[in-house]
């Protein structure tokens, strides 16, 4: 028979087993009436060690970058204070970068959280849905005011994360176990990442364009992002950004003012 006051128990149970330093809650018993602190602390246990396995299968290259016993350490002390919020597992781990880039062990590897935002869109990246492939000639032979005015309607799968380290380069080598010798930490750049078929590609493009990029995904036209990225950076290069976007397969068409999608 459920306990009266079941829905409480549920919660003494759940702050448990995220806080190891507190005894188990007082009406756990065995199936033979005794108290059973010690299963209820194997129990707690075994949900730490899953979670922590689950974010070094999450962010292998930030564990390869700090090692797996520096890595496990971080990830407890996230699983402790950051318990899932979905059953979704796939998408635990959800506030790591920001948890690393907060948290003052971590900022021993100062470009640790970017690595952690990499990995993390990759995954959000894997899982998103399927979108359409932009053919660039759908727009040859549109006239350069339909041009400045349209939008840019991109894949469901695309993502990009900007740091003022060479992430990429960083995220490239610590994947596959490389040292990090010979990489200039002094170059931001910006990750590109999108899923066009069955796999997620990334590609890195020029820290200028991180302005014209973000006024591109959220929704201003080819023509306001170009004023508002040469305001960032003179720098900014319209068609340099549109074919590392269309190399990817970032981009799902190009929406006309008019309404007309091409």
């Amino acid at each position: 028979m459920r306990s009266p006051n079941f829905r409480n128990d549920q919660t003494s149970f759940a702050r448990a087993l995220f806080h190891p330093d507190e005894d188990g809650p007082a009406n756990l018993v065995d199936p033979n009436g005794a108290p059973a602190p010690k299963r209820f602390g194997v129990y707690r246990n075994n949900v730490l060690v899953s979670l922590i396995d689950n974010l070094a299968s999450t962010f292998p290259a930030c564990q390869s970058l700090v090692g797996e016993e520096f890595f496990r350490a971080l990830a407890r002390e996230y699983a402790l204070n950051f318990p899932p919020s979905s059953p979704l597992m796939i998408y635990y781990g959800d506030e790591f970068a920001q948890f690393l880039g907060n948290f003052k062990p971590a900022q021993q590897v100062p470009f640790l959280a970017d690595i952690a935002d990499i990995e993390y869109k990759r995954v959000k990246s894997y899982h998103a849905a399927d979108g359409g492939r932009f053919d660039p000639v759908t727009i040859a032979n549109l006239p350069q005011q339909a041009l400045d005015s349209a939008k840019l309607k991109f894949h469901p799968s695309f993502f990009w994360s900007y740091s003022r380290f060479p992430a990429h380069d960083i995220y490239q080598r610590a994947a596959v176990g490389q040292t990090l010798e010979g990489i200039d930490f002094e170059q931001p750049q910006i990750t590109l990442l999108c899923r066009p078929s069955w796999d997620v590609a990334t590609a890195a493009i020029d820290a200028k364009h991180k302005a014209g990029l973000t006024a591109l995904t959220a929704g201003f036209s080819l023509a306001t992002s170009v004023d508002i990225g040469e305001k960032s950076d003179p720098a900014f290069d319209l068609q340099d950004l549109l074919t590392n976007l269309l190399a990817l397969g970032a981009i799902e068409r190009f929406e006309l003012k008019n309404g007309e999608q091409k």
